[in-house]
């Protein structure tokens, strides 16, 4: 729940309500905090407001240590491929969503930032391979296969693309 209230808000940075939600989220699944290791969930807003700040070098240098003490953590590597794309770092930013579909691979928010930053590259094989593991159970949007259609069209995929725009149709004809 934590990770879709953070991408909502990413995409809708001035929504105050999410915001709000976001932090009513965190405080209620916050674990104890004196009978366990820090998080770098304690973190969390901080990030997210570095981010929507466009501070990009010293959110990359953070995520950056985070990611060497939370090695595990998808969500992470996730945002730190998010940042260097901010930061126009678009070659870095793939070993990072590269790991977070690594760790995650069943995460159709991570396939997606992926895949648009393989476009970005110019990667048009491993961008097919990506948008078409896109798992069906996690992607109940039609704007998953949405986007997923738009990229593979945009790299001349017309086949996947229909697979894509026709799964995006079969969840949500209207």
């Amino acid at each position: 729940a934590v990770q879709i209230y953070e991408d909502l808000l990413l995409k809708h940075k001035n929504n105050k309500k999410l915001r709000a939600r976001l932090l009513t989220l965190i405080d209620a699944v916050r674990p104890n905090i004196g009978n366990k290791q820090p998080s770098w969930r304690d973190h969390h807003q901080q990030l997210v407001d570095m981010y929507i700040a466009g501070q990009f070098p010293p959110l990359i240098e953070k995520l950056r240590e985070l990611t060497k003490s939370h090695p595990e953590a998808f969500e992470l590597w996730n945002m730190l491929g998010m940042a260097l794309e901010g930061s126009h770092s678009i070659s870095d930013a793939t070993s990072a969503f590269q790991k977070a579909a690594t760790l995650c691979p069943g995460n159709a928010d991570v396939l997606l930032n992926f895949a648009s930053n393989l476009s970005k590259v110019g990667d048009t094989e491993t961008l097919r391979e990506v948008l078409l593991a896109l798992p069906e159970a996690d992607s109940q949007k039609r704007s998953t296969f949405n986007s997923a259609g738009v990229l593979l069209y945009q790299h001349n995929a017309m086949q996947e693309a229909e697979i894509a725009f026709r799964k995006a149709l079969d969840l949500d004809p209207d």
